[in-house]
């Protein structure tokens, strides 16, 4: 049976996502609030000044009476939700109302019964987290859909700076896809989820500071994520992408490096990451035990060049790739066989940027995006087993950090400004029969 917080939580989201709520961001945010207050037994900070200055922005100091932003909105969200369950909720199993006279949510139907905050507290502490949810971030991320072969993410409104995702990453569904992204609204980058058949993405976390390079857990319940909490230092992250339960792994340390990617084995048991043993020492990989933490390092590096990092399993296992950069700027992809005393091989030779990489569903290649023709970065698909490599993005676009959708021959990666392909991100492009 689905804990009383995770059955709430789904139906937020549905709420949240649903024609009636997409477009209305101020409703959507009080009730998103009240809910998440509601769950964690913070129901006596539900009161109108509180709201004022936590939902609608306003200063601590001012005015309940002759600002009635809080009442007026209430009313509204209580109209609303009364519409959706005449409407597109009259076959939701549970329900949110919001009764008059007070700003607690109800919640009801197919047993659910709202026990108060002492109830929520307990369910909360046996799950070991904060509540997280999938809600609406305002911004339509993925503006249009080109039925021949892509489904672009736009930056409509602001800057481009601004509207720049990075590092998609396709959820082992093929049904979203994971980014950080920099929102309108947001100080510093987060990890974002995009339902391909919602409008506007989702924000996983709210923590307040940088958040990058997601990763689906290969069950699809989870996302790992780096959080960043000095210059070069980050916490590895893990989270549900609907429910309770973010926690710390490990932490690990690059120095000067970019954000190192994480990634999954196929069991969901181990990570793999990129860190620094002390300064001077080149990056090198190392697995990392989700349940303790416990951690193996599994690369050893030359001492004179930058190290190794980009690591991502093959869908069975049994090989790791990664990128070993011997300066900046000269990298190729090399494949560690982890069923082999770690026998490594080198992929490439193309001694260039190279801007992340996926394997394809069977494992028998790997998908790259490089700067090998010495312009663009381009995606090309590269065999392992020799053959022919084949240039999948045309050859005028900067196209980098590829992620391959494990069903469906569909390939995302984030297409950047020519003039800036060193930039920190662009736009998502979804491409079809690949």
């Amino acid at each position: 049976m689905e804990q009383f917080s995770d059955v709430i939580l789904l139906e937020l989201a549905r709420i949240l996502t649903s024609p009636s709520f997409r477009n209305a961001q101020s409703l959507s945010r009080l009730l998103r609030f009240l809910v998440e207050r509601t769950l964690i037994g913070d129901v006596d900070q539900l009161k109108e000044s509180v709201l004022g200055v936590e939902v609608f922005g306003r200063a601590p100091s001012y005015d309940v009476q002759s600002d009635p932003i809080v009442r007026v909105t209430v009313r509204r969200l209580r109209l609303k939700l009364s519409e959706y369950y005449a409407t597109e909720g009259a076959r939701s199993a549970v329900r949110i109302d919001l009764p008059a006279g007070g700003y607690v949510p109800r919640f009801s139907g197919s047993g659910v019964a709202y026990g108060g905050p002492l109830q929520q507290q307990e369910a909360l502490h046996r799950s070991g987290g904060t509540i997280l949810v999938l809600a609406p971030a305002g911004q339509n991320v993925f503006d249009q859909f080109r039925q021949a072969n892509t489904y672009a993410a736009g930056t409509r409104g602001g800057s481009e700076q601004s509207y720049a995702h990075a590092h998609p990453a396709f959820s082992p569904d093929g049904n979203a896809i994971a980014f950080d992204w920099k929102g309108p609204d947001d100080a510093v980058d987060g990890i974002y989820v995009q339902s391909l058949d919602a409008e506007g993405p989702a924000c996983l976390s709210r923590s307040g500071v940088r958040e990058v390079r997601p990763a689906w857990r290969p069950d699809g319940s989870r996302v790992a994520y780096l959080r960043e909490t000095a210059e070069g230092r980050f916490e590895v992250r893990c989270t549900p992408v609907l429910g309770v339960g973010d926690r710390l792994i490990a932490e690990t340390w690059v120095g000067a490096a970019d954000p190192p990617r994480v990634d999954w084995y196929p069991d969901g048991r181990l990570l793999v990451t990129a860190e620094r043993q002390t300064q001077g020492h080149p990056l090198r990989l190392a697995l990392i035990a989700v349940g303790d933490g416990d951690r193996q390092p599994i690369t050893t590096p030359p001492t004179e060049i930058v190290g190794d990092d980009e690591a991502v399993f093959s869908p069975r296992g049994d090989l790791l790739a990664f990128r070993r950069s011997v300066s900046i700027g000269v990298e190729d992809v090399y494949v560690l066989s982890l069923r082999s005393r770690y026998e490594i091989c080198r992929v490439t030779h193309d001694n260039c940027r190279i801007y992340g990489f996926s394997w394809d569903s069977n494992g028998e290649s790997i998908v790259i995006s490089s700067l090998r023709d010495g312009k663009y970065p381009g995606v090309w698909r590269v065999p392992l087993a020799g053959g022919s490599t084949t240039r999948l993005t045309e050859a005028s676009e900067c196209a980098v950090w590829p992620s391959l959708c494990a069903r469906g021959g569909r390939l995302a990666y984030v297409r950047q400004t020519p003039s800036a392909p060193n930039s920190p991100g662009g736009q998502i492009v979804i491409m079809a029969g690949v």
